[in-house]
């Protein structure tokens, strides 16, 4: 009979829009896992060059002044240097390689 066909076909119409409609939410629910870990690491990966790069610039700083002196300006310790994001010795450090520059 017809209209057990088109009964029938209506309900596995159903079935399987609602299994690809469940696959669409489970891949686009994957894709945003994917995206917010790839977020996360890309965020942790700039952090740690940013603290990489203070870092640096405290070194640079601390062998650059502490022979000529100037060891009472540096902050006493890295993690005090990153708390300022290394602005105010950075300023020093350009203000010392000005001066030494002068001496040479």
């Amino acid at each position: 009979s017809y209209a057990g066909q088109t009964l029938d076909i209506t309900r596995m119409r159903g079935m399987l829009e609602d299994e690809s409609s469940i696959k669409r939410q489970e891949m686009m629910k994957a894709v945003k896992e994917e995206n917010l870990r790839l977020a996360k690491e890309k965020k942790d990966k700039e952090i740690q060059q940013r603290k990489d790069e203070l870092e640096q610039d405290y070194k640079e700083i601390k062998y650059s002044m502490v022979p000529y002196g100037a060891k009472d300006e540096l902050p006493p310790s890295f993690e005090e240097f990153a708390k300022t994001k290394g602005v105010m010795p950075v300023l020093k450090k350009k203000q010392l390689l000005n001066t030494l520059i002068l001496h040479i």
